[in-house]
């Protein structure tokens, strides 16, 4: 594409789409300055308005003109583009892409819409206990961190960006150095040097190559951290340290992630749970893999009145597991499941360019989809065990319990968390 920059890109032409991902690493909320916490969400959220000479009534037009899907969003670690669009579209959705990047308006009127978004929903997100918890075990885990910081960032520290803030965080973090291009789709190299070298063109030079995220020793590992709200249930997320994605015992790691709380019928955290307990609707860990730090969360829902039992019981949980490890059936089902399943997530093109993506953040090299389910054959059940001591004290989860009085939400039944946030574990 120019400049040094590639991309990875998988053919399917069995339908005439593309979706391609920017990801441009370092931009994230971690990036925020000290008193400008939510500057990357509020710059995301205007390169999708006014660009060039067309304003934003203008820009959303000439986007649905051509049926293209342009999303810009941030997580703690990047900003990341998705561009959805019929093949004979994707040169134009590239030059839009393009104009935003290289001449956003940011009018006072645009930005005042999206401040207004952005505080709204705060206001939304605050009143969910599951996201309160989140927000709160962050705060602990990483005080002192950029990843402590609140992705949206506060009513008022959103009100005080102003046009030089977004103008700074653009100059700084969307760059050639920090960018990775994936594609899906009935894509070619020559449709992607067509569709996305302009937009290169427009990125300023980054020799540097990303931008770094400080590496972090999470703090407050034990701690049991309570908030009340005037709910009907409780929301529980827990999490500690775990294995970096360059860490040879990642593989190992992930089948006990899945053996743990990987499903929310036939995982160890669902059985006892669930199953046994009737405590959950549902309940899941998952491993979080930052730049800057690695954590095996969970998370859970239910009665206020039984918040202190279900804590209990996943305790046990691990505890058990940490102690006694997991058995033979347990390693050779979670293989089973790890490797059968991995097909069936790429069924999509989105689901593909993501996968793409996932291997060129963590260098897996281009040939990892062939070698996968060797990685994970050739993990040992004692491997699995020799990290379930390592990881699962259950003296080393920090909980996060966010909920009502006992007498909130006594009976009826319990449902599963809201969705959409990211930033729930």
């Amino acid at each position: 594409l120019g400049h040094g920059v590639k991309a990875w890109y998988a053919t399917n032409e069995a339908v005439p789409v593309v979706h391609v991902i920017l990801s441009f690493e370092g931009a994230g909320s971690s990036s925020d300055a000290e008193g400008k916490a939510g500057r990357a969400a509020f710059a995301a959220s205007l390169l999708t308005e006014a660009a060039g000479d067309l304003d934003s009534s203008a820009f959303r037009r000439a986007l649905e003109e051509k049926a293209i899907q342009l999303n810009v969003s941030t997580d703690e670690d990047r900003l990341i583009i998705h561009i959805y669009c019929l093949r004979e579209h994707a040169v134009r959705a590239g030059e839009l892409l393009a104009l935003a990047l290289a001449q956003p308006q940011l009018t006072d009127a645009d930005q005042q819409r999206m401040k207004a978004d952005i505080i709204s929903l705060i206001a939304r997100l605050e009143e969910r206990p599951d996201y309160r918890a989140g927000r709160l075990l962050s705060d602990r885990l990483f005080k002192d961190h950029p990843y402590a910081n609140s992705p949206y960032g506060t009513r008022e520290s959103i009100a005080a960006l102003t046009t030089q803030d977004v103008r700074d965080y653009l100059t700084t973090y969307i760059t050639r150095g920090n960018l990775l291009i994936t594609a899906a789709g009935d894509v070619d190299a020559n449709l992607l040097d067509d569709m996305l070298a302009p937009v290169v063109d427009t990125l300023a030079d980054n020799d540097s190559g990303a931008v770094a995220v400080a590496q972090t020793t999470m703090q407050g590992l034990g701690d049991m951290l309570r908030l009340v709200m005037p709910v009907p249930q409780t929301s529980i997320v827990f999490a500690a340290p775990s294995i970096a994605r360059d860490d040879d015992r990642f593989y190992a790691t992930y089948l006990l992630n899945h053996i743990l709380g990987g499903n929310a019928l036939f995982s160890r955290l669902g059985a006892q749970l669930r199953q046994q307990k009737g405590l959950v609707y549902s309940i899941d860990t998952d491993l979080d893999v930052k730049r800057g730090a690695s954590l095996i969360t969970g998370a859970l829902a239910t009665r206020n009145a039984t918040a202190d039992e279900a804590v209990t019981e996943v305790k046990n949980v691990l505890g058990t597991i940490h102690k006694n490890g997991v058995t033979t059936e347990e390693c050779t089902d979670a293989k089973s499941y790890v490797i059968g399943s991995f097909t069936r997530k790429l069924d999509s093109s989105q689901a593909v360019s993501e996968m793409l993506l996932a291997m060129r953040i963590h260098n897996l090299g281009i040939d990892y989809i062939e070698k996968r389910a060797s990685l994970f054959k050739n993990v040992s059940c004692g491997a699995i065990n020799s990290i379930a001591a390592d990881l699962l004290n259950p003296a080393h989860f920090t909980f996060a319990i966010v909920g009502g009085a006992p007498e909130q939400g006594a009976s009826g039944p319990i449902t599963p968390p809201a969705a959409g946030h990211d930033d729930v574990k």
